[in-house]
């Protein structure tokens, strides 16, 4: 039987052993980065957004109490400002602590996680997302409609998790052989996913093209004119969150495209571990440096009365530096990952230089994995 040390099951595979050690690593990345971002909130360094509740108002003419064609009802949209507003800090921190525990979960359960990620399903992977990424949607739909909709903010979260639970589906379906049911919830998952981010894209599009370039401040017809143009940081953290976003289903889908029986499961672990640190934490580093740092240089409405305009332009520049230093932190990360746990131990630098590749190992059927697992976890007592 495999005894426990240090978090490492003795007896593993070394390159499982390896895997394991990298997820302390990646967990405390996520968990350093949320400490950084929940320092500024304590600090009252936050960017607390007002949400409001849209509804519907009924204007009945004449006190009656039907619509009728004398006396029609009118039906105009009416907002309500909630007491409580968002708190953007709380939120990034949040959803990096997600990330933290999932990689904590498998460095701390390293036997159980093999189990999964041997069958092909990792349940911990799969949590992690449905909660995290969710949030950093719904976080990021604040720089498409500012202040909030109550009702627009839970929708981002809830097609978002949705979505993430297909794309579980789907991989389940692919782990029991079933490929067209996974190819099925796949495909229905991008085609909600596709529907959310088009329509998020085009009102973004029509909010920069005002008539002859220019939008009325506040939707009046007159008075002040500005141009609507985003700051260069805006258009760089869409970019960056849809980007990076996409980059998730595409390994799901060379996951899909490979056989359960032979498949290297830990590959697709890798190059997801790899990807959850590249796509959040420079995110959570603009959060940080950028939109809490600036949090009093952007209102949602006019201008405080005390408004004294900043010298300093190059802000927006400096959080572009910290999003680029990020991203090549976590790529450079990346590369060590992957050469570490995926071209090493394919042999890959080998061949290259004239050596004999090794052949990645291939896992067994998935009931016989299981069985081997249950019989050395509980072998028989003598």
């Amino acid at each position: 039987m495999a005894r426990a040390k240090r978090g490492v099951v003795v007896g593993m595979d070394p390159r499982y052993v390896r895997f394991v050690r990298w997820q302390w690593f990646l967990a405390g990345c996520h968990f350093a980065a949320a400490a950084a971002v929940g320092v500024l909130v304590a600090r009252g360094d936050d960017w607390k957004v007002p949400v409001h509740l849209t509804f519907n108002v009924w204007k009945r003419q004449g006190g009656s109490n039907e619509c009728t064609e004398a006396s029609p009802c009118v039906l105009t949209e009416n907002r309500a400002v909630l007491p409580h507003h968002l708190s953007l800090g709380t939120a990034a921190t949040t959803f990096s602590v997600f990330s933290g525990t999932h990689h904590l979960a498998i460095a701390l359960f390293p036997a159980h996680s093999r189990c999964m990620i041997a069958s092909g399903v990792n349940t911990f992977r799969w949590f992690d997302y449905a909660w995290s990424s969710s949030l950093m949607l719904a976080v990021n739909s604040v720089l498409w409609v500012a202040p909030p909709d109550l009702q627009g903010f839970v929708n981002w979260f809830a097609v978002q998790f949705l979505v993430i639970l297909a794309g579980y589906g789907s991989e389940v379906a692919w782990s029991a052989s079933q490929r067209f049911h996974s190819v099925a919830l796949f495909a229905g998952a991008c085609l909600a996913y596709a529907a959310v981010w088009s329509t998020a894209w085009a009102a973004f599009v029509v909010s920069t093209r005002g008539h002859d370039g220019t939008v009325r401040v506040g939707g009046q017809t007159d008075g002040d004119v500005a141009t609507n143009s985003p700051p260069d940081l805006v258009y760089a953290l869409l970019v960056w969150l849809c980007g990076s976003f996409l980059l998730f289903p595409a390994v799901h889908c060379a996951k899909l495209a490979a056989a359960p029986e032979t498949a290297d499961m830990l590959l697709y672990e890798v190059w997801y571990s790899f990807l959850s640190l590249f796509s959040k934490i420079p995110l959570l580093s603009v959060f940080a440096s950028g939109i809490i740092g600036r949090s009093d240089r952007t209102t949602l409405s006019a201008l405080p009365d005390d408004y004294v305009p900043d010298e300093d332009e190059g802000t927006s520049r400096t959080t572009l530096m910290v999003l680029g230093s990020a991203a090549a932190f976590c790529a450079l990360v990346g590369i060590v990952l992957v050469v570490d746990l995926v071209v090493l131990e394919r042999g890959i630098v080998a061949s290259c230089f004239g050596g004999a590749a090794r052949r990645p190992k291939h896992h067994p059927a998935l009931y016989h994995r299981m069985l081997l697992f249950s019989v050395e976890l509980h072998p028989r007592r003598g």
